[in-house]
């Protein structure tokens, strides 16, 4: 399976580290922000039952999110739990932080620590 490709170096890039290094997930827009594994520049995606979008989000009357590119994945999924989301890859969950400037993190806490 070939490997997506980020917009701005044009590079192929693993998708392991890039769930890993997610900065912030909207529900909202249910998109996010990670760096291009190879470039570091940021990139806004989502994730679809079985691929990754990559795009950007406007604002359109309300925001919305706009796929430029749809890398198919076998077995990516979005999981959602209460104020928490996740993405799933192979067995292994990659935690989604909530937007930047929210409270809410990976453990859908507001400290990091799992209790509710």
């Amino acid at each position: 399976m070939p490997l997506p490709a980020c917009p701005r170096c044009q590079q192929p890039f693993e998708l392991e580290p890039f769930l890993r290094g997610v900065t912030g997930y909207s529900v909202a827009t249910d998109s996010g922000c990670a760096p291009c594994p190879r470039c570091h520049e940021t990139l806004e995606f989502r994730v679809a039952s079985g691929a990754l979008e990559i795009g950007f989000t406007y604002w359109g009357g309300s925001l919305h999110f706009d796929a430029l590119g749809v890398h198919h994945v076998r077995g990516l999924r979005l999981v959602r739990s209460g104020p928490s989301v996740k993405a799933v890859l192979k067995g292994v969950e990659f935690p989604f932080p909530g937007p930047p400037g929210t409270r809410t993190r990976p453990g859908g806490d507001a400290d990091g620590s799992g209790r509710r």
